[in-house]
């Protein structure tokens, strides 16, 4: 709240740690603004003095921050935040797009069916961490990058690269090399021996 409230135009600002329906917490920001700003303004503001951990995943604009009768800031009428797709929708071109728009579909999305829905809504011009993306999901992301398409995937290169057109290129760039399951060496028992550090 305190580095938010330092950018220009901002008026006032609320940030909460909120839950989705997995359980996954993330950080969202309300803010009342006197002009327009892109949400990738603001985070690139606050990725110069704040880890990625403390960027908020959503910026809500709010005409007015709801406060209770007693004057306090009214936290339970804030609104949740929604899933806001890309104002220009530009369609995958390719094989790789596609994929990579059916990965941050199963990520971002609350259940099956919204997946379906953002499946169909989500263009490769799109920004991961706009749409809702955060450091657990990235984690998530780079392991089902890996896996689908046989390429190292460091998360940094998500940071860098947080759209599909730009993931696409760099897999496409990157060399192959083969995506290995952990294999399962400990065989089946009703229990086991507590390690030194478990005891």
């Amino acid at each position: 709240e305190s580095r938010l409230s330092n950018y220009p135009g901002i008026k006032e600002v609320v940030v909460l740690a909120r839950a989705e329906d997995s359980g996954d917490k993330y950080i969202c920001a309300y803010v009342v603004s006197v002009r327009e700003y892109g949400t990738s303004e603001l985070r690139e503001f606050l990725s110069k003095e704040l880890p990625d951990y403390m960027i908020p995943s959503y910026f809500v604009k709010m005409e007015k921050i709801p406060l209770t009768p007693n004057g306090k800031i009214d936290r339970e009428t804030l609104p949740a935040p929604g899933l806001k797709v890309g104002e220009s929708y530009t369609a995958p071109g390719d094989e790789i797009e596609r994929k990579l728009v059916k990965l941050w579909s199963k990520i971002l999305s609350k259940d099956v069916l919204h997946a379906s829905q953002l499946q169909t809504s989500i263009g490769i011009d799109d920004n991961f961490f706009e749409l809702g993306g955060h450091s657990l999901k990235v984690t998530i992301l780079a392991s089902r990058i890996e896996k689908a398409f046989n390429v190292k995937m460091p998360l940094s290169e998500i940071f860098k690269n947080p759209g599909i057109r730009e993931l696409a290129a760099y897999i496409k760039a990157a060399a192959q090399w083969k995506y290995e399951q952990i294999e399962e060496l400990a065989e089946e028992k009703e229990y086991y021996v507590l390690s030194s550090a478990q005891k």
